[in-house]
């Protein structure tokens, strides 16, 4: 037996320590970088030396990874639309070999969606040779342009019984429009708008855009619940379109005085500039994920208040980004999630006529085999029923089904807290009616009726009716609160803020209309005393029939 000494003991633990200094050595070799007289150009090869990928959950499986040589450019490089599912793994080991992989957007449900490469000549033209290679396209940057989607631009209903109902008084007339009942006058409900209480309570409306300013208050009732996502590099809460496009949508479907659902969950999908087709088909991805599996019961519902035309430059649509948006929505369906959009604001676009829904995504559904049959496409009419001028429509088909207020000088939430008059078009029309459908969703004596998305569609599309009398016709929603002279209601009053004066009677006691509606008071603030509509001025010409002149572009 070998017995250790107390001196053989200290010399053995030496020798130990010896060895593991060896192996650290020698697995972590010490970093030096080479000698450079550029000090600037010395820090670059040190940070691309030490760098490492990383990994950024974004919709699905998503990754990305830093650096770009010297005269690559970056590319979105969609697989063909055959291979979405498959058959991805040479052009994957390609784009690896050349380390070029600035961001892979992958879904659980479709597959690769598209990657982000920075690529040099030699390189771009090996990719477009791969058998696995859709198309490959210039990635803009924020320096792009881009499309602005505000200048681009029945049966017998059941009736809510014995429910508690809202007041909203002194409301703008586009929101007054959807109290309008088949049967009655606009003029019925004086200035008041009446929903009722459940206000879409708690369904989660994804709304795929530029981002929202929760700060304005409009956005009172909704801000403390609202959550975010972020497609591209843009993970600021905030709005970052000039015109504050998404706070726009968020108001009109959920705003407190401007809205149709005013007690939403809004999940908040921030599109990184320029809006490009590739990162708004991220965020739509996005959405995919967050909802996850489901049984196929309705449970939210997904705005996209975005337009894109086929071929746009800036948007990247092409044969593989339509594939793929058709496998999310139509996976997304199949979830439980209502699609909404509007129909485009085409006259302007170059070739394209207004008479036909030719951009994407409302393009889906259009035709008598649609290939997203659940997206529920809006359209936008002036107050009296007529179109708006800029809407895309397809008459002979009627296409869309559904239509809401959507003309120019609409109120709503805009930059630095303030309600500011729209340009209009076929996005107001989107968001109001993706809210309309949050609040169908909670009306309790409606059941089954909105038990899967594509019931919800029918519903909202079966309830929608022609302000005028003669055709086309141009079914427009409603929130299905009868006429009745005596409404039990709630008054919701706004109060004086520093963005305005006060509406309502600025009392705190029960308080009677002109027609003697017996009402309790409820108390809300409001952003501007421009909010009180002055019901002369706004009532809309009954039945009369307003066409646009001209095709337009």
């Amino acid at each position: 037996m070998f017995i250790f000494t107390h001196s053989d003991h200290r010399k053995f633990t030496v020798v130990v320590l010896l060895l593991w200094t060896l192996h650290i050595t020698l697995a972590f070799p010490a970093f030096d970088p080479p000698e450079i007289d550029n000090v600037s150009r010395r820090n670059e090869i040190y940070s691309i030396m030490t760098s490492r990928a990383t990994t950024g959950k974004s919709g699905g499986k998503s990754s990305t990874t830093s650096g770009a040589s010297a005269g690559a450019v970056n590319y979105i490089i969609y697989p063909k639309k055959t291979n979405i599912k498959s058959k991805t793994s040479k052009l994957t080991a390609t784009l690896k070999d050349f380390s070029k992989i600035v961001h892979t957007e992958e879904s659980k449900y479709v597959g690769i969606l598209f990657w982000e490469a920075s690529l040099t000549a030699t390189q771009l033209k090996e990719v477009k040779a791969s058998p696995e290679a859709g198309s490959v396209l210039v990635a803009p940057t924020k320096d792009s342009k881009y499309t602005d989607p505000f200048t681009h631009e029945t049966d017998s209903a059941p009736k809510i019984q014995a429910r508690q109902q809202i007041k909203q008084r002194g409301a703008t007339a586009d929101v007054r429009f959807f109290n309008w009942q088949q049967g009655h006058k606009f003029t019925d409900f004086a200035n008041n708008f009446v929903y009722d209480s459940s206000a879409g309570s708690d369904v989660p409306l994804y709304i795929v855009d530029s981002g929202a300013d929760l700060t304005h208050p409009e956005f009172t009732q909704i801000a403390s619940k609202a959550s975010w996502l972020f497609a591209g590099d843009d993970t600021t809460h905030g709005d970052n379109h000039h015109s504050a496009h998404g706070t726009c949508m968020l108001s009109k479907a959920a705003g407190n005085t401007l809205g149709v659902a005013r007690d939403i969950k809004p999940i908040i999908v921030k599109v990184a500039l320029p809006f490009d087709a590739g990162r708004y088909l991220q965020g739509v991805n996005m959405v995919s994920e967050a909802v996850g599996e489901g049984s196929g019961n309705t449970r939210a519902v997904l705005l996209m208040a975005w337009w894109y035309a086929r071929g746009q430059t800036e948007g990247t649509v092409n044969d593989e980004w339509i594939a793929e948006i058709t496998e999310l929505l139509n996976s997304l369906t199949r979830r439980g999630v209502l699609c909404v959009t509007g129909s485009g604001n085409g006259v302007n676009i170059a070739g394209s006529p207004n008479t036909v829904a030719f951009g994407y995504p409302a393009g889906l559904a259009l035709g008598p085999t649609p290939a997203v049959p659940g997206l529920l496409v809006a359209g936008a009419v002036e107050l009296d029923g007529s179109i708006y001028r800029r809407s895309n429509r397809d008459p002979a088909s009627v296409f869309p089904r559904v239509y809401a207020p959507g003309y120019e000088g609409m109120l709503c939430a805009g930059l630095n807290r303030a309600n500011v008059a729209s340009s209009g078009g076929t996005s107001l029309a989107a968001a109001s009616t993706a809210g309309m459908a949050a609040y169908y969703l909670r009306l309790p004596h409606l059941g089954n009726e909105v038990s899967t998305p594509a019931r919800l569609k029918s519903y909202l599309e079966r309830n929608a009716w022609d302000r005028r009398t003669s055709p086309p016709r141009y079914p427009a929603l409603w929130n299905l609160v009868p006429y009745s002279r005596r409404n039990q209601c709630i008054v919701q009053r706004q109060v004086k803020t520093t963005h305005g004066n006060s509406l309502g009677n600025g009392t705190g006691a029960a308080v009677e209309d002109s027609r003697g509606d017996a009402c309790i008071l409820d108390t809300i603030s409001s952003s501007s005393s421009t909010l009180v509509a002055d019901a002369a001025a706004e009532t809309p010409k009954q039945n009369t029939l307003t066409q646009p002149k001209g095709k337009g572009k």
